[in-house]
């Protein structure tokens, strides 16, 4: 029997990058809770994608909607707002940060105009679109923090059009920071924990080498994540 549909979209913590390809769709933390309510996993999730890629999955989410009698949940996991979604002329999408490959064209470009306060406007500006068309379109929805926090997102003036109420968990909780069970988590802090003993024991048992969760991971993710999407469902359908 199967009680729905999840669309999940985020980036490659959503998507279980570095999981081998046999088991992202299992034991990816999208899979566990899709599998543990007896809802179809669909998948959108893009690795490397921006907050403001999420805009293009909303007419996605839509037809699938459209194509179905079973309830659709779009679950979107939100990654940190210093990137940003680029697109040409004939819609090829790319993502362009600090941390992208190609850093000289970002630093010698964007970086003295993409500044903090413009990239938070973009991304609560996005969210709250996103909230208010799939309203519309009667399609129950929820936000959780992969990279980011509503820590980030408060810095804006904008971000009095976000819902707090759309957030799963809290809106200060994020998957890394729950994953080193801290509170409040600092992605530039990120080399101090390498190199503590503490850190480099998560690491070790939860992480692949390339920072992403393994299976381990996943799990903790999705045990978190399980009960709140449980009471989405009970309020919604």
């Amino acid at each position: 029997m199967t009680n729905g549909i999840f669309i999940w979209c985020g980036d490659s913590w959503t998507k279980g990058g570095e999981l081998p390809l046999h088991q992202r769709k299992d034991n990816g933390f999208t899979g566990l809770v899709s599998e543990a309510l007896k809802f179809k996993n669909f998948n959108f999730a893009r690795s490397g994608s921006s907050i403001g890629h999420l805009v293009y999955d909303v007419d996605r989410i839509i037809k699938v909607k459209q194509k179905t009698n079973l309830p659709v949940i779009a679950l979107f996991g939100l990654t940190v707002h210093s990137r940003l979604c680029l697109e040409n002329q004939v819609g090829h999408k790319k993502t362009i940060s600090a941390n992208t490959y190609d850093t000289n064209a970002y630093v010698n470009w964007a970086h003295n105009i993409l500044n903090d306060e413009f990239l938070l406007k973009e991304c609560c500006l996005s969210l709250s679109w996103i909230g208010h068309q799939l309203q519309q379109a009667n399609i129950p929805y929820a936000f959780y923090n992969i990279l980011s926090s509503f820590y980030d997102f408060e810095k804006s003036k904008f971000s009095k059009y976000l819902d707090r109420e759309k957030w799963l968990v809290n809106p200060y909780w994020n998957t890394y920071g729950h994953l080193f069970d801290l509170e409040k988590f600092d992605i530039n802090k990120m080399q101090v924990l390498e190199k503590c003993s503490f850190g480099k024991k998560r690491l070790a048992e939860l992480f692949m080498p390339g920072m992403h969760p393994n299976a381990q991971g996943h799990k903790m993710i999705a045990d978190t994540l399980l009960p709140e999407i449980e009471q989405l469902i009970k309020v919604n359908l």
